[in-house]
């Protein structure tokens, strides 16, 4: 069985260090079946502290191009 895996782009937020007053934030891109897996598979990417999702989106297309992943 093949489950559909998607794009996400995932803003994640956090602090990377103690002594800094601001959040620091990143944007990664995963491939995940829905958007609660792209989460948890977005917050591994990064090691930052008190770190949180400031926003997910699924990319289906991109510049009237459609966006099909497909495994290797």
């Amino acid at each position: 069985m093949t489950m559909d895996r998607y794009l996400y782009a995932v803003l994640l937020g956090g602090k990377t260090d103690d002594e800094s007053l601001m959040e620091d934030h990143r944007m990664v891109f995963v491939a995940a079946s829905d958007e609660a897996s792209a989460k948890v598979s977005a917050r591994k990417l990064w090691e930052a502290e008190e770190k949180h999702i400031d926003g997910i989106r699924r990319i289906d297309a991109v510049d009237g191009y459609r966006v099909v992943l497909a495994e290797e």
